[in-house]
């Protein structure tokens, strides 16, 4: 049977920790999927995944963070992945919330999720790329922002 799971999700830090709480400024946001494929996955022709990186406002239940990532496997059937940066070289390279877009002066709450979503292809040249019946949703891994304003 062909699966594909996210086994864990994590928000993490400019140090590398998987932090709950974050300068919207100053500390750096990284989503990190790790994914698990079977083996009758990985032997398909060219497969493929696709990555929907998401975060949630909770208030609204509005995603205000959508991105995506298509790539062919090419790790073998565990690995992990990830948006934004949080290893520099610079601190300002970090892709910090207020990069991301994230506007936790106007939720009232600054509290929100990440959700991720994996889905299978298979890509083939006479059809192109094909779905298959392999995906997954994470639960959802809640933070916040520390409230501070700029002038």
């Amino acid at each position: 049977m062909l699966e594909l799971k996210i086994e864990r999700i994590q928000t993490k830090n400019q140090r590398g920790e998987n932090a709950t709480l974050f300068d919207p400024f100053g500390d750096a946001l990284t989503l990190i999927m790790d994914i698990k494929a079977s083996p009758d996955l990985m032997d398909l022709p060219k497969p493929m995944f696709m990555a929907v990186f998401q975060i949630i406002d909770p208030l609204t239940d509005i995603v205000v963070v959508n991105q995506t990532w298509l790539h062919e496997f090419q790790w073998g059937p565990n690995f992990w992945i990830s948006m934004g940066n949080n290893w520099g070289p610079d601190p300002s390279d970090y892709t910090t919330p207020k990069r991301w877009g994230l506007e936790w002066w106007k939720t009232g709450s600054g509290v929100f999720g990440f959700r991720g979503i994996i889905k299978a292809y298979s890509s083939q040249k006479e059809k192109g790329m094909i779905t298959v019946d392999a995906f997954d949703v994470s639960g959802i891994r809640w933070f916040r922002l520390k409230e501070i304003y700029a002038l």
